[in-house]
C-alpha cells in the first residue's frame, strides 16, 4: 500500500536523474522483510499497513514546545516537517539545503530517502573548529495524517574540529514513520560525538540511519538512549578510511508495554591502529521485544587492531524477549578482538540483600538495575546528557531520581 502511494506521490514530482535512479532501485527491491538477512527479526508488516501521507504541511511552532522537548542548550538547529525552521549563527558553522546531496547508501530505505526527500541539508564545521557546548538538533514533526517523514543530513566536520551534537525527534502529531539518514564526515584529526534521545511517543515509528566516515587521526561518538516509542530500529555503520581512528558506540534501551528496539551496528576496521569500543545494554518490561546485532569487521591490512563488542541485557517479564547476535570477521592475525552478551534477571541474592537494608523491592530492583547500566552512564561527559538519562532511567524505574 505504502509502495502505491510512493508511486502516486512523485509522479509529478522534479526529481534529479539521481534521485530517479534511487527509486528505480527501492521499487525494484522494496521495503525490507524478514527473509532479508539483516531484517530477520525485525518485521515492517505492521508498520507499512497504516495509509501515509507524503505531502508536508506547515504548522504553529512556539517557545513553549521548544522548551518541552529541549534540554535547555543555548544553540540549537530547529526542522518543522523535515524543513529548516531556525538556525544559531555561529562563526565557523554553516548550515545549506542541497537540491541534490549525495551520501553513502547501503539499504533501500537509503536510496528511497534519497529518492523522495524534499529537504536535504549539509552542516558544515569549519577547520580546527571547536565548540564549547553541544549543539541542539531538534525535529519537530506534526501533520493532520498518518505521515511518511524522509530526513536527509550529512555532517562535515573539517580537520581538527571539535563538534558535540544533540539530537531529538519530536511527533506532535499522528502516527508518523520516519526513515532518517545522516552522513557524519570526520577529517583527520576531528573530533565528533552525537547523542540520539529516544523518547518517542506511542504515535512514532522510527528508522534511523546513522553512517560515519573517519579520517585519519580521528574519534567518533554514537550514544543512544531508546525510552520509548512503538518501533525503533537503529542502523549504525562506522567506517574507519585511514590508520588511528577510535569508534566509540554505546546504548541504553529501556521498553515497556508492546514497544519495539531494534540495534544494528557494522564497523568496519580497514587500516592498521585502530580502535573501537561498543557496549549496549537493555532493559525490557511487559511485553516488548529488542534485537541487538553488531558486527565487526577486521580487514587483512587492519593489523594492531583492538576492537570490543558487549550486550547485556535484563528481562523483567516472561513476556519480553531479546535477540542478540554479536559477529567477529577477522581477517588480519595481529588483534585484539572480543565480543560477548548475556541475557538475564535480576540477582536474587544482589536484591535479598538489599531488601535486609530497607529498600522496598521497587527501589531495590530499580536501584539494581541502575547500577547495571552505570557503566554506559560514566561514558557520557555532558551534564545535561546524564541527567536527561538519569531522569528517564528513574522514570521508566519508577523510582527516585535523587537515588540514582
Amino acid at each position: 500500500m505504502l509502495i502505491e502511494e510512493i508511486k502516486k506521490h512523485v509522479v509529478d514530482a522534479d526529481l534529479t536523474s539521481t534521485q530517479k535512479k534511487s527509486l528505480d532501485y527501492f521499487l525494484e527491491n522494496g521495503f525490507p522483510t524478514t527473509k532479508d538477512e539483516d531484517w530477520k527479526y525485525t518485521s515492517l508488516k505492521k508498520v507499512l499497513k497504516r495509509k501515509y501521507c507524503l505531502k508536508s504541511f506547515d504548522f504553529e511552532l512556539n517557545d513553549e514546545m521548544v522548551q518541552q522537548y529541549s534540554l535547555g542548550f543555548k544553540d540549537k538547529i530547529i526542522f518543522k516537517n523535515g524543513k529548516i525552521y531556525s538556525e544559531p549563527k555561529i562563526l565557523g558553522v554553516s548550515i545549506k539545503k542541497m537540491r541534490d546531496l549525495i551520501m553513502p547508501k547501503n539499504s533501500a530505505l537509503c536510496y528511497l530517502n534519497e529518492a523522495i526527500c524534499e529537504n536535504s541539508y549539509e552542516i558544515v564545521f569549519d577547520k580546527n573548529l571547536n565548540l564549547d557546548n553541544p549543539i541542539e538538533i531538534l525535529h519537530f514533526i506534526n501533520n493532520d495524517n498518518d505521515y511518511f517523514l524522509q530526513l536527509r543530513t550529512k555532517i562535515t566536520c573539517g580537520s581538527g574540529s571539535n563538534v558535540k551534537l544533540v539530537e531529538r525527534f519530536c511527533n506532535i502529531g499522528n502516527n508518523t514513520l520516519i526513515n532518517s539518514c545522516m552522513h557524519a564526515d570526520v577529517k583527520r584529526n576531528g573530533f565528533f560525538e552525537i547523542s540520539k534521545l529516544q523518547s518517542y511517543n506511542d504515535n512514532t515509528h522510527t528508522i534511523d540511519n546513522t553512517l560515519v566516515d573517519q579520517d585519519r587521526d580521528s574519534t567518533a561518538n554514537v550514544h543512544t538512549f531508546s525510552f520509548d516509542g512503538s518501533f525503533i530500529r537503529n542502523n549504525l555503520n562506522f567506517y574507519q578510511n585511514n590508520e588511528n581512528c577510535t569508534s566509540n558506540m554505546n546504548g541504553i534501551t529501556i521498553i515497556n508495554k508492546s514497544n519495539f528496539v531494534d540495534h544494528h551496528t557494522f564497523v568496519d576496521h580497514k587500516f592498521q591502529n585502530c580502535l573501537s569500543n561498543e557496549s549496549y545494554k537493555g532493559v525490557y518490561f511487559d511485553n516488548t521485544k529488542g534485537v541487538f546485532n553488531g558486527k565487526i569487521m577486521v580487514r587483512p591490512d587492519a593489523q594492531k587492531i583492538n576492537a570490543f563488542q558487549s550486550n547485556n541485557n535484563l528481562l523483567f517479564s516472561d513476556s519480553a524477549s531479546i535477540k542478540t547476535k554479536p559477529q567477529l570477521e577477522i581477517y588480519a592475525d595481529d588483534v585484539k578482538c572480543s565480543h560477548g552478551c548475556t541475557i538475564g534477571q535480576i540477582d536474587k541474592k544482589s536484591l535479598f540483600y538489599m531488601r535486609s537494608r530497607g529498600f522496598s523491592e521497587k527501589t531495590a530492583k530499580g536501584l539494581l538495575t541502575f547500577a547495571f547500566l552505570i557503566e554506559v552512564i560514566e561514558k557520557l561527559n555532558t551534564r545535561e546528557i546524564v541527567d536527561y538519562a538519569k531522569t528517564e532511567i528513574a522514570k521508566k524505574l519508577s523510582i527516585e531520581k535523587g537515588l540514582l
